[in-house]
């Protein structure tokens, strides 16, 4: 199981900077093991590491709303 947290990670990452991490450069960066998975505190953390922060939503977020989040 590939942890989907590292991927949206550094998808965003790379659209936000225009770089290149993989995920699994992110998860050498974060000390999540790539094939584990990571607890909402882990992911919290890890988006803190790269600049973005957490707001949960109770609601289905638009893709307008998601966008203007990034």
């Amino acid at each position: 199981n590939i942890n989907l947290t590292l991927i949206a990670i550094n998808m965003i990452y790379n659209y936000k900077y225009t770089q290149s991490l993989t995920a699994q450069n992110v998860a050498n960066i974060v000390g999540i093991g790539y094939n584990s998975g990571a607890s909402l505190t882990q992911i919290v953390s890890a988006l803190g590491r790269f600049g973005f922060s957490y707001t949960g939503y109770s609601y289905r977020m638009s893709f307008s709303k998601m966008k203007s989040s990034i």
